[in-house]
């Protein structure tokens, strides 16, 4: 077992601390920024204290880590989250045409 924290870690630490720094000082809505970067305020913190007791493996964390830059560069969220409403709303209908009309279609 490891006694240190993974090295992975450590780097990815830094850089999302670098991309903290030059997306904060490069944003107009401070409070948006700091309402989306909250997720990374918790988590980061829970992973550095758990390291050595419950280490991931490296590519969990590359996956974390993705996903965090992610979350920092991520300037279309709300389309992307738009489209997931139309596709929730599109559910309903998708399922409707294919249980009901879709008896009589098939034969």
């Amino acid at each position: 077992m490891q006694s240190t924290r993974p090295c992975i870690l450590t780097a990815g630490i830094m850089l999302l601390a670098l991309l903290l720094i030059f997306t904060a000082f490069h944003t107009e809505r401070r409070l948006t920024w700091l309402l989306k970067m909250m997720p990374l305020f918790v988590i980061v913190p829970v992973l550095w204290i758990t390291a050595r007791r419950y280490p991931l493996t490296p590519l969990l964390y590359s996956f974390i880590f993705i996903g965090c830059v992610s979350l920092i560069l991520g300037k279309d969220a709300d389309d992307f989250l738009g489209t997931q409403a139309d596709m929730l709303c599109a559910l309903p209908g998708s399922i409707f045409s294919v249980l009901i009309p879709g008896r009589w279609h098939s034969r």
